[in-house]
């Protein structure tokens, strides 16, 4: 890689749109630019937002200092992941986020905004959290920036194959329903008290939609409506008898799924 005394690359990579945080990017680029002179951003990615990353390059003369990559088709992500050294992303809402596992796979540290489910993704040595606000943005794109030295890409990359190792993700998914099926059934009252919880007056309200909803599933009940649904299936494939081949549908099921191939940093 190029010495980060010369140079660091921070990859922008995500729809430019108002939901990921454009508005911020646009207020930080040139905040970042100013404060570290060696720093240099590729932005990938399009959308109706674009104009206005595309005007604040214009306004503050940052040509030589924001790359703009536009549309950039997946099977090349990795390419252009493999020039950065962090990574950054401000979105505003956010479930998972697989944009930040793919950066730390290519061995890039990430910066991202603490929203929805993103504080769950990586380790806490892999990513620095901030409020989605331009000033804490640009404090831990400042903290990320004096972490890089300290990164190993190859060790990220490694870390990274085994927690998003397919057997395990599906086992972690497996011991959430069965620990899901260990709960206790709610009654109607307890559904009653979880929605008086949820404010004097918003909990009236739930507790009639609760009680509508209580009353309609009665009167399906009532009318046999139920009847006629197929029981789930216990869907476990049989074990082969003794003596017999398993038949061609049960060798599938069992064949161990491939691993998936994540992409190694180059740096």
């Amino acid at each position: 890689p190029v010495p980060l005394s010369e140079r660091l690359v921070i990859v922008v990579a995500s729809r430019l749109v108002l939901r990921k945080g454009v508005d911020l990017l646009a207020q930080l680029l040139p905040l970042v630019c100013e404060r570290h002179p060696n720093v240099h951003f590729i932005v990938c990615g399009d959308g109706n937002k674009r104009i206005v990353i595309e005007e604040v390059r214009e306004r503050y003369k940052l040509h030589d200092r924001v790359d703009m990559r536009g549309e950039v088709p997946h099977c090349d992500m990795p390419s252009v992941l493999q020039e950065g050294h962090l990574f950054l992303n401000c979105s505003l809402t956010e479930a998972f986020c697989m944009a930040i596992i793919e950066a730390a796979s290519c061995g890039l540290l990430v910066v991202s905004t603490n929203v929805g489910g993103v504080p769950e993704v990586l380790p806490e040595d892999m990513i620095v959290l901030c409020e989605p606000r331009v000033q804490d943005l640009l404090e831990a794109v400042t903290r990320a920036i004096a972490m890089c030295p300290s990164v190993s890409p190859q060790a990220f990359h490694d870390r990274m194959v085994t927690m998003y190792d397919w057997r395990k993700v599906a086992a972690r998914t497996e011991r959430v329903y069965r620990d899901a099926l260990q709960l206790p059934p709610k009654t109607l009252a307890d559904r009653f008290r979880g929605a008086l919880s949820c404010g004097p007056v918003a909990g009236k309200v739930f507790v009639l939609v609760v009680a509508a909803a209580a009353f309609w599933l009665w009167i399906l009940d009532w009318l046999g409506q139920g009847q006629g649904a197929d029981a789930a299936n216990n869907n476990t494939p049989p074990r082969a008898q003794k003596g017999k081949a398993p038949s061609p549908t049960t060798k599938r099921r069992q064949q161990p799924h491939r691993k998936a191939k994540l992409a190694s940093p180059a740096r």
